[in-house]
C-alpha cells in the first residue's frame, strides 16, 4: 500500500487477499463502530409504525413492470413503510454488553455501513426538508427545512422535469468497514449499499411506487447538501420518487448554506478511527465518469465462452413460500447447510431473479453493457452437471463453461470457510476491471460493485422465499479464485453468493 492509484484497477489489486501475506488483525471491541450515526441536540420525529404492508409473492415482484405514472399524493406512512421494508430492525441479538441488530439487508460483518436520507415535498405529515432516517427507533432526524427539490434537480441533474415527493440518498461511512477489513473495506462499502438499493427498490415496487434511480450525481455538491464530512462518508446512489410534473422545474434555485461542523462530525462512528487514505483515493477516483461505444453483444461472450446453452426457466412462482415482506422480515445470512441438492424449481427461482429487469434503471448502464459478468458453480442441482456456468440474464440462458466440481477448492478459497463447501450453488460477480475503466471511466469500479450488491440481495430475497439459505461472501484469496475458475487478469471476481439448503434458522 502506498503509492497513488491510477485507476480502481489498481485498487481491486492492492486490496486483494494472498495467503502468504496475510497478517493478523485483532479487532479492538472497545472502539466498535456505532452502528447508527447520532446527532446531539437535534430533535427526532417519531414516524408512524407500518401497518398494512404489501404481501407480494417474490415472484410476482420480479416480473413487475414498475408504475411509469407519477404518484398523485403522499404520505409519513408511505415513507414509514419503504424505510421499514429498506431498511428496518427485524431482531436484535445479546453481543457482550451490547446488542447486534438484524437488518432487512445484508451486511459483511454486520456492521452497517450505509446510511439513508430522504428530502420530502408536499408529503401529508411531513415538513418539506432534507431528513436522517434513524433506524435505531424508527424515526427522522431533521437535517435542512424547505423545499430543496428545485436545488437538487438543478445542481445533480436528477429528474430535471418532476416534482418529487421522496428523494432517497444512499450513502457508506468508511470506517464502519474498516474497522474490521481495513483497506479492502470500500469494496464492502459498495457491495452493502447495493443491497440497500435494491432493497429499498423491491420496497417501491411493492407499493405501487414509481422511481428514478441514478449512480451519476455531483460527489461534492451531494455530499455537502447531506452535510456529511466526505472524507469520512460519502454518498453512492440517489433515487427519486416522483409526483405530478412540471411545478418543480421552473423553482428558483437557491443557494444552500453548509450545515454546521456539529452535523458533520456525526459522520465519525467512533471514538478513534485509523485512517486508511487508499479507500478516501479509491474513492475520489470515482468522482468522474465517461462512457465510450459498447458493441451489441451478449455481455459473457467476448470474455468467458460457454460451449451449450440451456434457457432459464421463469414462468415458474413458489406462492406456497413467504412473500416479499415476509422474506424480508426473516431473511438471515444461513450457513449451516446440509449436503442436499436443491430441487429444479428452487434453482430456477435463484437464476430467475437474476435475469429480470427492473425499471427505473440508472441511464448509464443497459442490459446490454453492464459491467457485471454473472456465474454460477453448481455442484448439486437437479437438472444439472457439476461445472462451471455463466449467466446471460439479457436473453435468460445459463451456459456450461467447463464441466467438474469447483466448490470444495472455491470454499478453501474463501478463507478455508468449511461451511462454504456444504453449499449446492455458488453465484458469482466478475468483472473485467480494464474494460470497466475504458468503458465508464473511474466511476465504473462503483457501477460494478454496487450492481453485485443489488443483484446479491436479490439472490437473499428468492432463496428465502424459495425455502433456501443464502450468504454473501467478500473475503477470498483474490488470484486463488482466479486461477480456480482457469480466468486471467484484469477479469476478477467481486462477490461470491452461496445458496444452499439449511438445517435450521442461524446467522446474523
Amino acid at each position: 500500500m502506498g503509492k497513488m492509484l491510477k485507476n480502481l484497477k489498481e485498487y481491486h489489486y492492492q486490496s486483494s487477499y494472498d495467503r502468504d501475506k496475510m497478517h493478523g488483525h485483532r479487532l479492538d471491541w472497545k472502539n466498535r463502530p456505532r452502528p447508527f450515526k447520532q446527532y446531539p441536540g437535534q430533535k427526532r420525529i417519531e414516524m408512524p409504525r407500518p401497518v398494512g404492508l404489501p404481501d407480494t409473492d417474490f415472484s410476482d415482484l420480479l416480473k413487475y413492470p414498475g408504475k411509469t405514472v407519477p404518484l398523485e399524493k403522499a404520505n409519513i406512512l408511505d415513507l414509514s413503510d419503504i424505510l421499514h421494508l429498506s431498511y428496518g430492525i427485524t431482531a436484535r441479538a445479546q453481543h457482550g454488553d451490547d446488542y447486534l441488530y438484524f437488518r432487512t439487508v445484508a451486511s459483511a460483518g454486520g456492521l452497517y455501513p450505509s446510511e439513508i436520507y430522504i428530502s420530502s415535498h408536499r408529503v401529508k405529515g411531513l415538513a418539506d426538508g432534507l431528513y436522517y432516517f434513524s433506524a435505531a427507533d424508527h424515526s427522522l432526524i431533521p437535517l435542512r427545512t424547505g423545499n430543496i427539490s428545485a436545488t437538487i434537480n438543478a445542481l445533480s441533474g436528477i429528474g430535471e422535469d418532476t416534482s418529487p415527493f421522496f428523494i432517497f440518498f444512499f450513502s457508506a461511512i468508511f470506517f464502519r468497514s474498516a474497522w474490521k477489513y481495513r483497506e479492502r473495506a470500500y469494496r464492502y462499502n459498495l457491495l452493502d449499499t447495493g443491497h440497500l438499493i435494491e432493497q429499498t427498490v423491491m420496497a417501491l415496487k411493492a407499493l405501487g411506487a414509481p422511481f428514478f434511480l441514478t449512480y451519476d450525481f455531483d460527489d461534492p455538491f451531494i455530499n455537502n447538501l447531506l452535510g456529511v464530512n466526505q472524507d469520512l462518508e460519502a454518498c453512492l446512489a440517489v433515487c427519486l420518487v416522483p409526483g405530478p410534473k412540471g411545478s418543480t422545474a421552473h423553482r428558483k434555485m437557491e443557494v444552500l448554506p453548509d450545515l454546521p461542523e456539529s452535523i458533520k462530525n456525526s459522520s465519525k462512528s467512533a471514538s478513534f478511527e485509523n485512517d486508511y487514505p487508499i479507500i478516501r483515493e479509491a474513492h475520489k477516483k470515482g468522482f468522474s465518469a465517461y462512457r465510450h461505444a459498447v458493441t451489441d453483444r451478449g455481455p459473457n461472450e467476448l470474455i468467458i465462452r460457454a460451449t451449450s446453452w440451456q434457457t432459464i426457466r421463469r414462468d415458474k412462482q413458489w406462492t406456497d413460500r413467504p412473500g416479499f415482506t415476509e422474506s424480508t422480515l426473516r431473511r438471515r445470512s444461513r450457513r449451516n447447510f446440509i449436503r442436499a441438492a436443491l430441487k429444479s424449481e428452487q434453482l430456477d427461482s435463484v437464476l430467475a431473479s437474476l435475469c429480470e429487469p427492473s425499471p427505473g434503471e440508472p441511464d448509464s448502464l443497459n442490459r446490454k453493457t453492464t459491467p457485471l459478468i454473472t456465474g454460477a458453480l453448481i455442484e448439486k442441482a437437479e437438472g444439472f452437471d457439476p461445472g462451471f456456468y455463466i449467466i446471460d440474464g439479457a436473453s435468460g440462458r445459463i451456459g456450461l463453461v467447463k464441466a467438474g466440481r469447483f466448490i470444495e477448492g472455491m470454499a478453501n478459497v474463501c478463507l478455508g470457510q468449511l461451511w462454504v463447501n456444504r453449499a449446492s450453488v455458488h453465484i458469482l460477480f466478475l468483472a473485467d476491471l480494464e474494460l470497466m475503466d475504458k468503458t465508464w471511466g473511474g466511476r465504473a469500479y462503483r457501477y460494478a460493485m454496487l450492481e453485485a450488491g443489488r443483484k446479491g440481495q436479490k439472490l437473499y430475497l428468492a432463496a428465502e422465499s424459495a425455502g433456501l439459505g443464502c450468504c454473501g461472501i467478500g473475503a477470498f484469496y483474490d488470484k486463488e479464485a482466479s486461477a480456480i475458475l482457469d480466468i486471467k487478469d484484469p477479469l476478477r471476481l467481486l462477490y461470491l453468493v452461496v445458496i444452499g439448503t439449511p438445517a435450521h434458522t442461524v446467522g446474523p
